[in-house]
């Protein structure tokens, strides 16, 4: 069961698992759990990753250049973003 669905039973006051009804107070500890797995997520993304390099600033007045293509095969479409920063990250 996906968080929203979580959520939306929640506000509705429903409670539902797979095999059947719930207590209010196991609905409210799954969105609780839920919500905690979500900060966690967040503080992880915010700081810099192990093992990962996080963007450091060229030196003097070179440019740094970052850029990413993907491809959509379905419809037949590519897209490419392209990033340029100075030494002040502008």
């Amino acid at each position: 069961m996906s968080f929203g669905t979580i959520c939306q039973y929640a506000v509705y006051g429903l409670t539902y698992t797979s095999y059947g009804l719930v207590s209010y107070q196991a609905l409210i500890s799954k969105v609780e759990f839920y919500l905690l797995k979500l900060d966690t997520v967040k503080e992880i993304l915010l700081g810099c990753p192990i093992g990962a390099e996080c963007w450091r600033p060229p030196e003097g007045c070179c440019l740094k250049t970052n850029f990413d293509t993907a491809y959509n095969a379905l419809s037949q479409t590519s897209y490419t973003g392209l990033v340029i920063r100075d030494n002040q990250g502008l």
